[in-house]
């Protein structure tokens, strides 16, 4: 489904990453990892049009969109979750959710305003307040499911789980693991290992902008020197 090959890029001349390669199929699930600075999220602001690469390729189902527009890559079928969630503080919860909507896009499921409030019950029953009003964790509830609004067939998250109590991190869990379930491909970004196994099986690991690590959670536990090399844990 999506395919990168030697990406590179950065910002106003600085190189962010460097050769970045690696491969998502239908369905599935891959967790992009690494520390503070090793270019998880320039990787995912470039897949997502927002950053133009210097070089590199990018298709996703078999159609090239290296270099397209944010917009015209989300028409396509891929969803965007920031780190910053970026919600629209004044409108309503609803509101933010039907902003979300992509005329004319139809995915492997066709989201509604109820469905997503079936996924996260916490923002249903703040349907009408103000997006401002509400928690960390429901503001990323309420990020997802406003991805979610455009009917993607692959899911972009930047970070879901920074600054989220635990509690609320298990709940985003559950809630991504029925997206996989579903059959929603999902690139996610994390430092939490703990969320980002419960969504993906595979993984890659960045270290200064460039793959350092290609394999499974299976293998990682079996080299803790690697873990400890490249994720300081």
């Amino acid at each position: 489904m999506l395919d990168v090959k030697s990406l590179t890029g950065g910002y106003a001349g600085a190189l962010a990453i460097e050769d970045i390669t690696f491969s998502l199929g239908a369905s599935e699930s891959l967790a992009l990892l690494g520390r503070n600075g090793a270019g998880k999220t320039t990787t995912l602001k470039t897949l997502m049009g927002l950053l133009a690469p210097w070089s590199g390729g990018i298709e996703f189902k078999g159609a090239a969109i290296t270099g397209q527009s944010s917009d015209r890559i989300a028409h396509a079928g891929i969803g965007y979750v920031p780190e910053e969630r970026r919600i629209f503080e004044s409108l309503s919860v609803t509101e933010n959710l039907v902003a979300g909507e992509k005329p004319g896009r139809s995915g492997r499921i066709d989201w509604t305003v109820e469905r997503v409030f079936g996924l996260f019950p916490e923002i249903a029953r703040r349907s009408a307040a103000q997006a401002g009003t509400l928690s960390g964790g429901e503001r990323q509830m309420l990020a997802i499911g406003r991805a979610l609004m455009g009917n993607p067939e692959l899911l972009l998250l930047d970070e879901p789980s920074e600054g989220l109590a635990p509690v609320v991190v298990n709940r985003l869990g559950d809630a991504l693991a029925a997206l996989r379930s579903d059959g929603i491909a999902i690139l996610i970004s994390e430092q939490n290992r703990n969320l980002a196994r419960r969504v993906a099986e595979n993984l890659v690991i960045l270290e200064t902008g460039r793959v350092a690590y290609r394999g499974n959670f299976s293998g990682l536990d079996g080299d803790p020197a690697i873990a400890t090399r490249l994720l300081g844990v």
